[in-house]
């Protein structure tokens, strides 16, 4: 059952209501906020490895400056369809199948980058890990203000772009860790 929280005062079925202030009161809320803030945590990861990893994907692919250049920004590029893509499957599908959708893009983005035999394998892979990063930065605090309360919405959206930055830090500590651009990936 789908239930508009935003404008609670056109529920007039007094069940519907109760059940929508339970999902507002519960810590059902703080879960989603969790799990949606996680994928903040993988957009920071996914910005900031390719600081640490340009030097050693350069070396084994023989980068020039421009292929340098387009595999630093082939993520934004995916982003930037990424959230037109995202914004349309939030209406058409919903915003949950859209943060799954996202974090399968994720996966799959992680794994072809990891086992990019070619350089253009390695660009495709960054491309679809911007579609995840585009439709997730776009959905995933609009689903959390959503469901929250005008209390708590601050703070549970905040939440998820904490984690973005946390990401980043997350990603410059794995790369002091591993010596493979490829495991950072992973």
């Amino acid at each position: 059952m789908d239930y508009d929280i935003e404008d609670d005062d056109n529920i007039n079925d007094t069940e519907d209501k109760n059940n929508c202030d339970e999902i507002k009161n519960s810590n059902f809320l703080y879960v989603v906020a969790i799990c949606s803030g996680l994928s903040g945590i993988t957009f920071g990861v996914d910005i900031g490895i390719v600081s640490a990893t340009l030097l050693y994907v350069s070396e084994d692919f023989d980068l020039s400056s421009f292929e340098k250049e387009l595999f630093v920004s082939s993520l934004l590029l995916g982003a930037i369809f990424g959230s037109m893509i995202g914004g349309y499957l939030a209406d058409r599908v919903g915003r949950k199948i859209t943060i799954i959708i996202a974090g399968i893009l994720f996966i799959l983005s992680s794994l072809i980058i990891a086992f990019a035999p070619y350089y253009f394998v390695l660009i495709i892979g960054r491309i679809i890990m911007g579609l995840g990063v585009g439709s997730s930065c776009l959905t995933c605090p609009v689903y959390i203000s959503e469901l929250s309360t005008n209390k708590t919405r601050g703070k549970l959206v905040t939440f998820y772009e904490l984690n973005v930055t946390f990401g980043i830090v997350l990603a410059f500590s794995i790369s002091i860790f591993t010596t493979s651009w490829r495991i950072s990936f992973f």
